[in-house]
């Protein structure tokens, strides 16, 4: 699977108000992408995950280019003291981990719905208007590096960024390697790339003029010969086969 294959669910999901000029936006990813060239060093990818569940950082936009994932980070002059919601983030890193929203609400003795909402919360208070599902995915991999022992030695770059009021940084990391996606046909590789991109069943038959029925089957299909059950699955076979494998060519590196 080439890098081109992977830019339906690598796009960018971004932070920023969807009401900013365009011009500002690209001037404003140019910047990122010119500080990242020119003035990065190595960063542990989990550090990123780290300062933003501490409340350090916040995410000003995500975005993908050049076979790489980004993600722009500020910190407001003046912070605000907040109170971390110790449960719901341990929510939201055990979905991001791999596990199903039913089991961690068993687990806590709540309704799927109120994970929803509690996971919803901590994506908004770093920043994100989204659900967990379309958690942009330079974030999964930095959860995953924080909080995985498979995964504590990714490694990225990092870079000061020098514009506005707030002192920011921009973040980047090489995409994952999906080999894993190899074996599925090309409709089955649409639709799975659409779902992981956050995209619902009625979508999906939107975009690729089919019914839902056929985008269903196609997903089954898919799941089928990856050997999962469903999105939640399927993420974490993606992610465990791009950060956490025993070999080193599994890892993602800078």
């Amino acid at each position: 699977m080439n890098e081109n294959d992977l830019s339906g669910w690598l796009s960018w999901r971004g932070a920023s108000s969807a009401s900013e000029p365009a011009t500002t936006e690209s001037a404003s990813r140019a910047l990122a992408l010119e500080s990242d060239a020119q003035r990065s060093t190595p960063f542990e990818l989990g550090t990123l995950w780290e300062k933003l569940t501490a409340g350090e950082w916040r995410v000003r936009e995500t975005f993908s280019e050049r076979a790489r994932l980004y993600a722009v980070v500020e910190e407001p002059l003046c912070r605000k003291a907040r109170r971390r919601r110790r449960r719901g983030l341990a929510m939201m890193e055990r979905v991001l981990l791999g596990e199903r929203a039913k089991v961690v609400a068993i687990d806590s003795s709540v309704t799927e719905s109120t994970v929803a909402v509690a996971i919803k919360g901590q994506l908004r208070s770093m920043g994100l208007e989204c659900k967990v599902r379309a958690t942009p995915l330079i974030l999964v991999m930095a959860a995953r590096a924080a909080r995985s022992s498979r995964c504590r030695a990714v490694q990225a770059r990092i870079a000061h960024v020098p514009e506005g009021a707030a002192i920011q940084w921009v973040v980047s990391v090489r995409y994952p390697r999906l080999g894993a996606f190899d074996v599925l046909s090309g409709a089955e590789r649409d639709v799975l790339s659409q779902l992981l991109d956050g995209k619902t069943y009625v979508e999906i038959a939107e975009y690729r003029k089919a019914s839902k029925r056929t985008v269903a089957n196609q997903l089954g299909a898919a799941f089928r010969k990856l050997g999962v059950s469903g999105y939640g699955e399927v993420l974490d076979h993606v992610m465990t086969q791009a950060l956490g494998g025993r070999s080193a060519e599994n890892r993602a590196t800078a």
